[in-house]
């Protein structure tokens, strides 16, 4: 079988990785996507903000690993 595209066979033919779960947090007023990595630690994988100043803010780059601390509110 000939496949002919730009998309490199690699990423077409790949066998699937596990599922990566991800949460949507808020800290210090920014909302963010995280790829959960641990227990209680996550990966920043983007920034959700219609303020551009938030994309800016060097602690909450993407790939930046963060701690959760999520308590639940009663």
């Amino acid at each position: 079988m000939l496949y002919y595209s730009i998309v490199p066979g690699e990423k077409i033919f790949a066998e699937e990785e596990s599922e990566l779960e991800f949460k949507e947090v808020e800290i210090a007023g920014t909302r963010l996507l995280l790829r959960l990595t641990g227990e209680k630690k996550g990966e920043i994988a983007r920034v959700i903000s219609s303020n551009p100043q938030d994309y800016l803010d060097t602690p909450y780059q993407p790939g930046t690993e963060v701690e959760l601390n999520l308590e639940l509110k009663k």
